[in-house]
């Protein structure tokens, strides 16, 4: 049974991305936005398309089954599907930047950051080579974090 932890910090997750998503339709969207709302869904997209043959679950817990992707966007960062969301919802706060939405994103963020460190540890435990790949890859951000 996945444990509460990663329940609670999915549910937080989707909190935040249906707040920044909402009223979206009666906004007026500039080109700034809409090209990182198109960059990110691309890489989750890519991301996605990368881990088919893998066994791919929203909460951090890994399948027995699963196999370390370390291609496509995986060659340069361990959490591509994080990444996506953070530039995504990027995207919906330059949309409407209130105070609000600001919190919202603030903490989506901080929950992407705990689902990766959680995520890895449980990748080390199940990966042997898991280590070697960390130390050729950034956990977010290409070459940065």
């Amino acid at each position: 049974m996945k444990n509460y932890l990663s329940y609670s910090l999915v549910i937080i997750q989707f909190i935040c991305i249906i707040n920044l998503s909402k009223n979206l339709l009666n906004q007026n969207i500039t080109n700034f936005p809409l090209f990182l709302i198109i960059c990110g869904v691309t890489l989750g997209i890519w991301t996605l398309y990368v881990m088919k043959n893998s066994k791919f679950h929203i909460t951090p817990e890994i399948d027995s089954k699963a196999k370390l992707v370390t291609v496509g966007p995986y060659k340069h960062i361990r959490h591509p599907m994080y990444t996506a969301l953070i530039i995504t919802c990027f995207g919906l706060l330059a949309i409407n930047p209130n105070l609000t939405n600001i919190l919202f994103y603030i903490i989506l963020v901080l929950v992407l950051i705990i689902k990766a460190f959680y995520e890895e540890l449980l990748l080390k435990k199940h990966f042997s080579n898991y280590k070697k790949y960390t130390k050729k890859t950034k956990r977010l951000i290409p070459f940065i974090f």
